[in-house]
Formats: C-alpha cells, structure tokens, sequence
C-alpha cells in the first residue's frame, strides 16, 4: 500500500483500503497505523487516512460480544475528527453521540473534553461572524455530547443560553427572509456509521 501512495494511484489505494475493510484483512491498529502512513509528506492523501481511521473505527465496534477499546476508540475519532470538513466533523459527531446513548461503556473523560469544547468553540466562531446557521449544529452537538457524561456540567447552563440566542438568530433570519422551514445547516447530518456498528 506504501508504494501504491508514493506512485500516487489514489484510487487504488482506497479501493485497497476498502477491499481490507469488508475483508477484516488488517486489525484496527494496522489500519491506524496505515492511516498515519497516508498523513506522510510528501506523499500525504487525506482521503486514504479517513478512509482507514474510518475502516479501524467500525472494526472496534463490530465486536459486540467484547467491550468496546474506548482509549483506542476515543484517539481515532479524535484524529478522524481533525481531518474533517465541517459536514463530516458533524456527521463523526452524531455518530459519537448515538454511540454513548447506547453505550456500554464511558468514553474517556479528557477525550470528551476535548470533543466537547472543539465542537463547542467551532460553533461559537461561526457565531462571531454571524454565521448562526452554521454555528447552531455544532453548539447543538456539544451539548448533546455533554448530555451522556458529566463533562463542563457547572458550564451548561451558560452554554444552554447561548444556544438559545442562536437559535432565535436563525429563526429572525429565517423570518426576514420569509423561510418557515429550519435553516439548511442547522440539522446534523448522518454519521459516517461507526457507532451503528454492532455486527
């Protein structure tokens, strides 16, 4: 696979990826480590690296009879999350969130904190250049996230206030432009699948 990424047969190398997914032919750490192959410059493919992040997060989950890896877990979306554009951060979010309201065990505390605050301040920017729309979904995903562990709870109720000043941003937008259904970017769109993973 390290040749086929220096020649630059980026499609090869997904379709490689792929093939090693539905085939379980590598373990989640291998395809971890694949993934920070796919990172390496010159040669760097972002592509590739989400593509294995991806493949290694269903492979942790598709083991319903053992305990999910939650340390391993946690890294994983943590370094998916960081090559993701906005709708698929959001979609990786979701995904986190469907996962702990159905979870079975607790995500690591530091990493919660750490999704928790990056999702929250990506929304508080987007409200700071009055992109209220674009800001809603991602302030709605970090409190959802708080809502399954007890991360920044003496913080919520702020953070709950400030939802809502967005919220009504969007609706009076919404209403100047004559708009009755919810705002395009305000949904969270669907997750990339990890956390339905359960066979």
């Amino acid at each position: 696979m390290d040749l086929t990424r220096r020649q630059g047969k980026h499609r090869q190398l997904l379709q490689l990826i792929d093939h090693a997914r539905t085939q379980t032919l590598f373990s989640s750490e291998e395809l971890v480590r694949l993934s920070h192959v796919c990172r390496e410059l010159p040669f760097a493919h972002a592509p590739a690296a989400k593509a294995a992040l991806t493949a290694a997060l269903q492979l942790m989950r598709s083991q319903p009879q053992q305990p999910p890896p939650m340390e391993s877990m946690a890294s994983t979306i943590r370094q998916l999350y960081e090559l993701s554009n906005d709708e698929e951060a959001l979609g990786l979010l979701a995904d986190v969130i469907h996962f702990m309201r159905d979870k079975t065990a607790e995500y690591p505390r530091k990493e919660m904190r750490w999704l928790v605050s990056t999702a929250w301040n990506r929304g508080c920017r987007n409200a700071k250049f009055l992109m209220h729309a674009q800001a809603l979904p991602f302030m709605t995903a970090a409190l959802d996230l708080m809502d399954t562990s007890d991360v920044y709870k003496e913080n919520r109720e702020v953070m709950a206030k400030s939802l809502e000043a967005v919220k009504d941003e969007v609706q009076s937008l919404q209403q100047k432009m004559g708009e009755a259904a919810p705002a395009k970017h305000a949904a969270i769109p669907a997750g990339l699948g990890f956390g339905k993973m359960d066979t």
